[in-house]
């Protein structure tokens, strides 16, 4: 395998951390600009929404689940925009990947269809990005102590199948950006790289 094979696959699986990208095309950059605006532009909403929510935990007698609620409903709504934050930073970096692998592969009709299935789930994996960023904190709490271990803990499981769900569609675009680098490479005549997995890490749940 080449070394310019070795660095495009390199550079994929390297998409774990949220780095930016040095180089940027097309109207993909633009939504993924407005994506990592949004936390700041809805920040004072989000903050607001967060207050009220933790008014409602004043009203909890024992301190020790107060507090760890506080903290569990902190983290739930300031969440959402980190985490798009990062995903779309990731589509960044696959995009230019991807720019990449175009270039490489220019003429030849398989890249070309690779790369145009690539850049169709890149879109559609940031259109739920962009969803979440805009999305409001989904916790839901009543201020009732009975009720308040029931309501974190159905919270969470939204909030985890929110980003189950848009994970999902990063997966799949990360995998297409993999397949159009091995088509590239049978293209250049270069031993074809093993196709990029993953296996998600499970997130302990805190008790109430």
């Amino acid at each position: 395998m080449s070394g310019k094979i070795l660095v495009l696959v390199a550079s994929l699986f390297l998409i774990t951390t949220p780095v930016l990208a040095k180089t940027e095309s097309g109207q993909l950059r633009e939504r993924i600009k407005e994506t990592l605006s949004f936390g700041d532009e809805r920040k004072d909403e989000r903050e607001a929404s967060k207050a009220a929510k933790l008014a409602k935990l004043q009203t909890i007698k024992d301190e020790r689940r107060k507090a760890l609620a506080e903290k569990l409903v902190t983290k739930m709504c300031d969440l959402p925009a980190r985490r798009a934050e990062v995903f779309s930073r990731h589509l960044q970096s696959m995009t230019n990947i991807l720019g990449r692998v175009e270039t490489k592969g220019a003429g030849d009709a398989a890249v070309t269809a690779a790369v145009a299935k690539a850049e169709t789930a890149i879109a559609d994996a940031q259109a739920a990005v962009d969803a979440m960023a805009k999305s409001d904190c989904v916790v839901k709490i009543t201020g009732e102590d009975e009720k308040l271990g029931k309501e974190v803990s159905s919270s969470r499981l939204a909030l985890a199948d929110q980003f189950k769900q848009v994970q999902a569609k990063v997966k799949t675009a990360r995998k297409a950006v993999s397949d159009a680098i091995r088509v590239l490479a049978r293209f250049l005549g270069e031993s074809v790289p093993a196709e990029v997995s993953e296996t998600p890490k499970p997130t302990p749940t805190p008790t109430l």
